[in-house]
């Protein structure tokens, strides 16, 4: 999620892609797809994206961050947690709920910084 320069304006937009059998699968802005947060914390995130085709679920957990600095506006004034302890859970299933893809990886980077997500 980010705020994207365009022309003489910007908007809030995101991209997630998933590559699953070299078939991918894409959740933008841009084609009309959703996004829906149904959990953000200090350490965990659950999200739901959703197209006319497809509806791809993450959750993400990490155990343990370490604050860093960040930019933010030009200056190194925005803090953020990343940690290399995550688990993440990927679900993808088409329109008529049939799972297309799933697996669960405990070898997760995760960054969580403030956001343009709603709470």
């Amino acid at each position: 999620m980010a705020t994207i320069p365009f022309l003489a304006f910007s908007f809030e937009g995101f991209i997630c892609n998933l590559i699953h059998k070299g078939i991918e699968y894409r959740f933008a802005t841009y084609n009309g797809s959703k996004i829906v947060v149904n959990e953000r914390s200090d350490n965990k995130v659950h999200l739901k994206f959703l197209n006319n085709e497809y509806s791809l679920e993450i959750r993400g957990e990490v155990a343990d961050t370490k604050k860093l600095l960040a930019p933010k506006m030009g200056s190194m004034n925005k803090t953020i947690k990343e940690g290399l302890s995550g688990k993440v859970e990927v679900l993808l299933k088409d329109k008529s709920d049939q799972t297309i893809f799933e697996s669960t990886s405990y070898k997760c980077g995760m960054e969580l910084v403030e956001t343009l997500l709603p709470k």
